[in-house]
């Protein structure tokens, strides 16, 4: 279900992205703030959704608890950073959110850590829309001609660890397990800290490489273009 849910987002990311782009090339200012504007705000009410849904059925299930509820994972996290970061203009968001969001969904997605309880089956529904548009969504930025930049690795690595001060603190007040900083996550596949924090770099590094790839291949073609 969730890789039938992610192809669906992705195609949607990708018609839209390239509608984006034709209405840039036409010079369609209006036409591509509108088309951005909207689909942004649908995905963002999708993540929205998906995340107070989980909320609601912890409330049901008498879950709702300061070691369950946080934005305190990665995940909920980027839940939270992703409309702001489709929406304004900071570099340093757009940048923590592309590199973190769609690695970080797409691994929930492989390997889904999910909190038993009576409604299970719309648990694993918003457990599986959230992390496919957190794997899809930020890709929107790249129709409006935006381009992350290598450096941008760092800042996604600054605010991993600006979010695990409190993720840290909370885990040992609580005795929660935010950003699995205590014990690898239930499905038993991820990583526990420090490795986590390893695999987190080589991720993280990985991405660099292919943005700076794609850069000089961008400025590869437009020398090209110029000759």
């Amino acid at each position: 279900m969730q890789f039938l849910m992610l192809t669906m987002l992705a195609l949607w990311v990708g018609q839209t992205a390239r509608r984006i782009r034709l209405l840039r090339h036409a010079g369609q200012r209006v036409g591509v703030r509108r088309v951005y504007q909207r689909n942004t705000l649908c995905f963002s009410a999708l993540a929205w959704l998906a995340m107070s849904g989980q909320l609601t059925i912890l409330a049901l299930n008498g879950l709702l608890r300061m070691d369950t509820a946080l934005p305190l994972h990665l995940c909920g996290a980027m839940g939270v950073c992703l409309y702001p970061a489709l929406r304004t203009r900071s570099e340093r968001l757009r940048e923590a959110v592309f590199y973190l969001a769609p690695p970080g969904g797409m691994a929930a997605l492989l390997f889904p850590s999910i909190m038993n309880c009576e409604q299970q089956q719309w648990m694993t529904l918003f457990f599986f829309l959230l992390h496919a548009v957190l794997a899809t969504a930020p890709y929107l930025l790249l129709g409006l001609g935006w381009r992350p930049q290598p450096r941008g690795a760092l800042t996604a690595a600054a605010f991993l660890v600006l979010l695990a001060c409190p993720a840290g603190v909370v885990n040992q007040v609580f005795g929660a397990n935010y950003l699995f900083l205590r014990a690898p996550a239930a499905s038993g596949i991820l990583f526990r800290f420090p490795a986590l924090a390893g695999v987190a770099a080589v991720v993280l590094g990985v991405e660099a490489l292919g943005v700076w790839g794609m850069e000089k291949a961008a400025h590869r073609r437009d020398s090209e273009c110029c000759l």
